[in-house]
Formats: structure tokens, C-alpha cells, sequence
């Protein structure tokens, strides 16, 4: 377990979300949440409200993708080549199975987990594309 730094977005168990501010090594959680979630393109878990955190998933951020044809001149230039820049945008916790997560991210992919994390699937719809923002996981 490890202290998770920076600014995070938190899902709790109720599906409630909440901004977590994290300057330095000190936190501050708006609420009280004994088992949430955080995100940047890796999921956290606490189980104490924060005090602990440990990360459940690998990179959910798209690996690589195809320059996009409005990029246009600018392709050649190094902030234009396809680096892993996405994070994880959305995430959907199952009423029905505690285990079952869905996180969706903001270069369009969508992963799932049956084992709060242990094992990942890919089932990105081919339709989604690079740069399609997946903003809201409804489970």
C-alpha cells in the first residue's frame, strides 16, 4: 500500500463521487468514505478512508493510436506522436456484484473487472475511437 498523491476524482461505494485534493503528503477527503476509489490511468482502492491506498489495475490509458487527420502540419512534431496520455474518466461499480467494476477512459476505451481489479478485460466496442471521451459508465 501507498500514499496516493496529486489531485484524484474518487467513487465510493454508493456510487457518489468526490474530488480528492492532495497537496504534498497531506489529503483532504470531502467526506468521510471508508472503501473508494481513485483514479488517474491506473484505479486505487482504500479500505480506511484514505489512509492506505492500493492499485488495482494496470494502465487502463489506450497504448497507442493513429495521429488523427486534423493534426494536420503538426504531425511531425514530438508532442504530436502517439505517447500514453489518456486516464481513466469514468468508473461504474455493479449493484448487483461488488466485484464487477467498469472503467472507462478519455481516449476512448472500456475495461471491466469481475475481481475488484485482479483481471482486466478489454471491451472497447470497435466503434469507440482514439479520442472518444467516455465521460459516464452507467452499470
Amino acid at each position: 500500500m501507498t500514499a496516493v498523491p496529486a489531485r484524484y476524482r474518487a467513487w465510493n461505494q454508493n456510487h457518489c463521487a468526490a474530488t480528492v485534493f492532495c497537496a504534498r503528503s497531506r489529503c483532504s477527503f470531502p467526506l468521510p468514505i471508508p472503501t473508494s476509489f481513485t483514479s488517474r490511468n491506473t484505479l486505487w482502492l482504500t479500505k480506511d478512508g484514505g489512509k492506505h491506498w492500493k492499485e488495482v489495475s494496470p494502465d487502463l490509458s489506450r497504448e497507442t493510436w493513429e495521429i488523427p487527420p486534423a493534426i494536420g502540419d503538426y504531425k511531425d512534431m514530438p508532442t504530436a506522436k502517439p505517447t500514453r496520455r489518456g486516464v481513466i474518466y469514468s468508473l461504474g461499480l455493479s449493484a448487483l456484484n461488488g466485484d464487477r467494476l467498469w472503467a472507462g477512459t478519455d481516449d476512448g476505451l472500456i475495461w471491466t473487472t469481475s475481481d475488484v481489479g485482479a483481471h482486466w478485460n478489454n471491451v472497447t466496442p470497435p466503434e469507440l475511437k482514439p479520442f472518444w471521451k467516455v465521460f459516464n459508465m452507467d452499470v
